[in-house]
């Protein structure tokens, strides 16, 4: 079975990641979403860099780009929001395409968990996120349940790691919790010149 037929097979229709409307500048501005290893690099964002979390537990792979599939990372999400108390959340979805791309590294849990997940390319690591039990952090373990969408990864931090940067030629939509915040997305698209992407008020994404 290739990548595609298990995205075909669960259904896996986005892979996403979270970010601030900060971050989102820098995104739309480069037509990436970049690596945390090479955020610094970039001049042009000097004065807009926001990482989600001040501290990174798995520095050895700062040259990928976290990403989930379906959903977020709650668990990080959650302190992100306490990092940044006053920041503006937005959900980028990509083609789920982009996980048949060269090197992408898929992981049964969080990453920074390294004595506990599983790691690796292919279709064989990719079917891993979705076993019927899954090991997480301190060894707990994770079970599927009848109820859980086919195209959920078992553990709610699994992560896919794409290297480098993900293009935002890739980008289906853009997740945001009111109409405020569409209408800022929206601005923020035309004044970078940045290609159309459709904006989805979606709160519960969030949540």
């Amino acid at each position: 079975m290739s990548i595609e037929d298990i995205i075909k097979e669960r259904n896996i229709t986005e892979v996403v990641h979270f970010t601030t409307q900060q971050g989102l500048t820098g995104i739309l501005h480069q037509q990436k979403v970049q690596a945390r290893a090479f955020l610094g690099d970039d001049k042009a964002l000097e004065y807009i860099l926001k990482i989600n979390t001040q501290k990174n537990f798995d520095p050895e792979w700062k040259k990928y780009v976290n990403l989930s599939i379906m959903r977020i990372n709650l668990s990080l999400f959650g302190p992100s929001q306490y990092w940044h108390p006053d920041a503006k959340w937005r959900i980028l979805a990509f083609d789920p395409a982009i996980l048949s791309h060269p090197d992408v590294q898929f992981v049964t849990t969080n990453n920074a968990y390294r004595w506990h997940l599983d790691r690796g390319t292919g279709p064989e690591s990719l079917s891993k996120l979705f076993a019927p039990e899954v090991k997480g952090v301190r060894g707990t373990i994770t079970k599927r349940t009848e109820s859980m969408p086919s195209n959920w990864t078992t553990d709610i931090q699994a992560e896919v790691l794409y290297p480098t940067a993900v293009s935002t030629a890739f980008l289906q939509r853009i997740i945001v919790q009111s109409q405020e915040d569409a209408e800022s997305v929206a601005a923020k698209l035309a004044a970078l010149s940045h290609p159309k992407v459709p904006i989805v008020i979606m709160p519960e994404a969030f949540r």
